[in-house]
Order: C-alpha cells, then structure tokens, then sequence
C-alpha cells in the first residue's frame, strides 16, 4: 500500500479556487465564443488519457492562456485507465491486481503532468482523474481502483501538484469517502461528485458534510443544455452542468506568451483594417489562423459579439481582439498599452481571487506600457476607499516591473490592489483595468467529529490542517476536563502536545468526566491560527452511581460496562443521581426487540423520553435528549414510561 504523502506545495505558492457555475464538455469551444460566454466562470478541460474520447478536442497552450485571460478557471480532467469491471466494457481497463494497477496509477499521473506542463499549468494546479463508474460490490476489482488513486494521486504530489477525482456517487465517490480517515490510503484533495439530480449544490448525501469542505465540484445536470454565444457566433455546444467550490486551475502570471489569431472557427482568419471598425478599409491582409501577431496598443471600435476591444498592429492595421489570443474578455487585457500618449500601470499579477497565507509576502506585477520613472503599488482592505503604499520601485518602462510586500490583514481579509506610474515629465495615472483582489487565509484546523460518548478508558480525537493550498507545519493541542458534578478545569497541554507534528492525539479519560480538546495550527510564515472548535465526549458514570427505587433489578456480567446492569419492566420505576452539572444528558442501555422507553427529567423538568426499541439486540448504546440551559447540583431522573417491557441501564453520561 503506498504511503501517505504530504501535498509538495512551495512556500507562498497561489492556488486557485473558484466558486460558483461551470460546465463541461467533450468539445472545447473557440476562444472568441469563449471570451463572449456569460453565467459561468468555469470549464472542463480534456488534457488526455487513453481513454478520452477521440471526439473530444483538447486544448493547446495559448488557449488556455486566451480564456483565463479572459477571466476563466479550468478543471483539467484526464481520462487515464478504468476499472476492470467498469460499466462501460468498452474501455480499457488498469491491471486487476493492486501492484499491476498502482503502476497504472503512477504512469497515467506522470503522462497528466505532462499534459499539464505543455499546457502551461504548472504545479501546484490541480489536475482531476476521471474515473468512470464500476461495479464496487467487486471486492477485487474495488481494490484496483484504490490502488491505481492512491498512485495516481502520490505520484501528482510528488511532482507538486493537487490531485482531484471525478466519479459517481454508486462507486468512487463511495469508495473514496470510505477511506477518507484512512491513513494507509491517499486522499485526493479534491472530489467531483457525478450526482446528475438537478441540485445546484456541492453539497451531496453520499459525501459527509465535513469531507472535503471548500474543495468540491458536483455535475448536477448531465447534457441537459446548449451552451450558445451571442447572436450571430456559430459556435454551440452541448455542456453538463456543475457547481464548483474548490481548486481550479490557471497558468503562472508571469507567463506571456506571444499572441496570435485564434477564434476564427470555420472562417480561418481575421481581417486587418484600416480603422477599428468592420466597416473600415479591408487592407487586403487576412490573417489566418495561428498566425503570430504583433499587437502594439490596443483601442476601442465597433463590438464585435459584444468586444469593443481592437488591436493595433506594427503595421498600422487594426485587428479585432476578439479572434486572438491577447488576455481579457470584453474588456482592455491590461497587458498593452492603449493607443494614446497617457502613462497608464496594469497589474498583470496576482490572478483576482488568489489565495495568499497570513502573513506572507505578496509580489505585485505591473506592465509598464510607457516610458516612466516610478511604479507604486498600493493595498486597500476596504475595497479601495482608504489606500496604502505597499511599495514601489524604479522602471525603464516597457517591461513588467515588480513590488513585493507582506499582505496585510488577517483570515478572512479581501486585499483590493492597484497600481500607479510616474514618467519623465511627473505625469501619473492609476491602474483603471486591472485591480485584483487576493485573500487572505490564516492556518486552520478543523476537529473530526466525536460520539457523545465512550466507555472505553482512552479515546484518540484527531484533526485536520490547512495553511492557504498548503499544510501546517505544527499544532498546539489542548484539553479541558469536568467532573460530572462540577465545573470544567483550565486548558491543559500533555507533554508533546504542543508544537506537534501529529494530526491526533490519545487521551485517558476517567469515569463521569466530560472531555474537550482543540487545536491551532502553525502556518509556512510563522503565523498562528484561531484555535479550532472544541469537540468534546464523555465517559458515563455507572449505573451503580444512581440509586434505584422500588421494581429494579440489579446484577453483573459481562458484556456490560462495569459488568453491572439495572432492569426494571415496572412502569414509573426511578434511578436518580443528585448533585449533577450538566447541560447535556443521556443514558448508556440496552437496546432490543421487547425494549421499552425511559424518560429523562433533570429536577422537575420533563428533557425527553428515549425509547430503548430496536430490531436486534444491542448493548452499551448511547442515547441523549435534547440539550437544556445548564443546571448545577442537579437531581437527574431516570423513569421507566412503559409498562411490561424491558429497560435495562448500563450507565448515566452527563456532560455539558
């Protein structure tokens, strides 16, 4: 079984997470559709696998530099090995034993990170294995699949990348969220639910709501509509609907490459102008697809499917810069210069919506269009009424300038940027085009969910962390104890609690004690995250800690906690415990077919009846009633609601 692996995320490194509608699809639109479509802000890409469809097209590198650009994010999706006893017999399928199917794991990560580097999405985006569904009842066949995951996702971030996986809720989704606390098995850091019911929601039954939080894509609505630019642009598609809640994918910011025409779909090229207008003089040079350009500024003219944007080329022609590969959607790319004499800065990085850890240093990026002397970027926390410098620096112009500072604010802090130039002659002017807005994350930890209670004499509580895409480098970990009669104690951290590297901790607990602990996490920059919410147990007290009235029965065996046990079938029969603090109660019983019902009362107060009926027999099961205000020195009473039928008490748990 491969072993579990850190994510191999550099220091500081962005990666992008998106929320809201996406779509995929097996045909990638042309870009000037792409730049034109409106109501989504994500899409499928196909980047490979022997298994992808050949009708499904995959996207070339300046394509992806087109359209998030334009302002999209991508769900890179390979179509690597299937199951063997996948639905689809069609396919071909990963070794059936585990060692043959985990090589296939690592093989087709290797081949998607690959994909990923040609396409210039370089670590640490995320790439989503497409694994279709099978038969999970195969036990053999299920321990493939699991194989070739683990592999799959070991191998991704052993090359610096997050892995994600795509499957339906009947088989992979199943199996993945079976091994979620499985430290023998890889994670994947990402899931998309197959789960085509129409919802509009990452949330989904078959994953548990603390699984995979913020890191979710769900395909509600499988080939249900026509994706359709404006009027007049051929293009049209067929698109599965999804909503997204988690890491997509973009190229580095400081990647420009060289532009060219693209978008032209069946015409094949874009027309030079005169003037920035379709009616301007056509200069009887057509550039055909693919063809390189060299934009010098660009200009408003006639939209074209809703583009006002026109290109200005060396030659003195005009272009429409919907059918090339410039950044930007409707709008200026923020990459040239306009075609006038006004300096103007354009922050070209951060991407809108990066992701920044608490406290790191934050690198700005400015492209420089006009000769100057200074460029300044600033920093506003609330949405750009009060400004800050964040720092500056000297420029030829001409070039991409660069401005690094620490980010301010704490988790959860919107940091709006902008950028300002000053050339020869003292003229200045703000970034008008670009003005991002990254977030800021502190390091978080999130407890796993505990019973309300356990008889066993220790109980291991464990935790995860999350430091922006990447993981704490420690924890501090605490606990805090209460008698069942008195108040809880000081927070108190065991030797080797503190500035742990591990991600759970054992605990002794003592009869009638209630249990709390929580953590905080250390970040990559030094920083030290909120402590996280409590969860909390208890260990019950003994049903020999409450008095028995009239109609009990009290004996001893084994298979009960303690080897003691109280019954009664007399209906009003009472055990009482006084002096108890508590804002929580419930009752450690048998269960069975001939099982009967106790209520609960906490002084005079009526909290709850519990019924005790269940098909089978079940022993030591924990049943509580609703919580109350909290009580001290309390009497709790435990009565028997009916007549003739079985109540049997292992134990009290009392907690608050």
């Amino acid at each position: 079984m491969t072993a579990t692996c850190v994510v191999a995320v550099p220091h500081g490194a962005a990666t992008t997470l998106s929320s809201g509608e996406g779509f995929d699809a097996c045909t990638a639109l042309p870009t000037s559709a792409m730049r034109s479509v409106t109501g989504y802000r994500v899409a499928n890409i196909y980047i490979g696998g022997e298994n992808l469809a050949p009708s499904c097209t995959q996207p070339t590198a300046d394509w992806v530099s087109t359209v998030t650009g334009a302002g999209w994010r991508l769900v890179p999706t390979f179509v690597g090995k299937q199951a063997p006893c996948a639905n689809d017999n069609s396919l071909t399928a990963m070794g059936s034993d585990p060692s043959t199917a985990a090589s296939d794991g690592t093989a087709d990560a290797d081949s998607a990170a690959t994909r990923m580097a040609a396409l210039r999405l370089p670590a640490p985006n995320v790439v989503y294995d497409d694994m279709e569904g099978y038969n999970a009842a195969d036990s053999a066949c299920a321990a493939a699949v699991a194989a070739y995951l683990d592999a799959f996702v070991s191998r991704m971030h052993a090359d610096g990348f997050r892995a994600g996986v795509y499957g339906s809720t009947a088989s992979t989704v199943a199996q993945l969220v079976a091994a979620y606390n499985n430290p023998a098995r890889q994670r994947p850091d990402d899931i998309w639910i197959a789960r085509q019911n129409g919802g509009d929601t990452t949330a989904d039954a078959a994953v548990p709501a603390g699984d995979w939080v913020h890191r979710r894509v769900r395909q509600y609505r499988l080939d249900e509509d026509t994706l359709s630019p404006p009027t007049g642009d051929p293009s049209s598609v067929n698109i599965d609907k999804d909503i997204v809640d988690g890491d997509t994918a973009a190229p580095s910011a400081d990647q420009l490459p060289s532009y060219s025409v693209s978008g032209t779909a069946s015409v094949g090229f874009v027309r030079e102008r005169a003037t920035p207008s379709t009616s301007g003089t056509d200069m009887n040079h057509n550039d055909a697809e693919g063809t390189t350009l060299n934009i010098v500024c660009q200009t408003t003219g006639d939209s074209i499917f809703g583009d006002p944007v026109w290109d200005k080329l060396a030659d003195g022609n005009y272009v429409s810069d919907l059918y090339t590969t410039a950044p930007g959607g409707l709008i200026y790319s923020g990459t040239f210069p306009l075609c006038d004499t006004t300096p103007m800065a354009r922050l070209v990085a951060p991407l809108d919506g990066t992701q920044v850890n608490e406290g790191a240093t934050i690198t700005a990026k400015v492209y420089v269009p006009e000769a100057a002397t200074s460029v300044y970027v600033y920093w506003s926390t609330d949405g750009g009424t009060t400004v800050h410098l964040g720092g500056s620096t000297a420029t030829a112009g001409n070039d991409v300038a660069t401005v690094s500072f620490t980010v301010p604010g704490g988790d959860g802090t919107s940091v709006k940027l902008l950028a300002s130039v000053a050339n020869s002659t003292n003229d200045t002017s703000w970034s008008a085009i670009n003005t991002p807005s990254v977030r800021v994350v502190a390091p978080r930890v999130t407890m796993a969910a505990a019973p309300p209670g356990t008889v066993a004499a220790a109980y291991t509580f464990g935790w995860t962390g999350l430091d922006g895409a990447a993981r704490p480098t420690a924890y501090d970990v605490q606990y805090e104890r209460a008698p069942w009669n008195g108040a809880f104690g000081a927070w108190t951290s065991p030797t080797g609690w503190t500035g742990t590297t591990s991600t759970s901790k054992a605990l002794s607990l003592a009869q009638g004690y209630a249990y709390c602990v929580r953590a905080r996490a250390y970040g990559v920059f030094g920083n030290v995250g909120d402590w996280s919410v409590p969860r909390c147990l208890a260990r019950p007290l003994d049903d020999r800690a409450m008095a028995a009235g009239a109609g009990w029965t009290r004996g001893t065996s084994s298979g009960y906690y303690n080897s003691t046990w109280s019954s009664s079938t007399t209906y009003g029969a009472a055990l009482t415990r006084t002096g108890a603090t508590l804002d929580d109660v419930g009752v450690l019983a048998t269960m069975c077919a001939s099982c009967g019902s106790v209520a609960v009362y906490v002084g005079n107060t009526h909290v709850g009846t519990i019924s005790l009926y269940a098909p089978a027999t079940r022993r030591q099961q924990f049943l509580t009633v609703h919580a109350f205000a909290l009580r001290s020195g309390a009497t709790v009473t435990l009565r028997v609601a009916t007549k003739g039928k079985l109540v049997q008490v292992d134990g009290l748990l009392v907690s608050r």
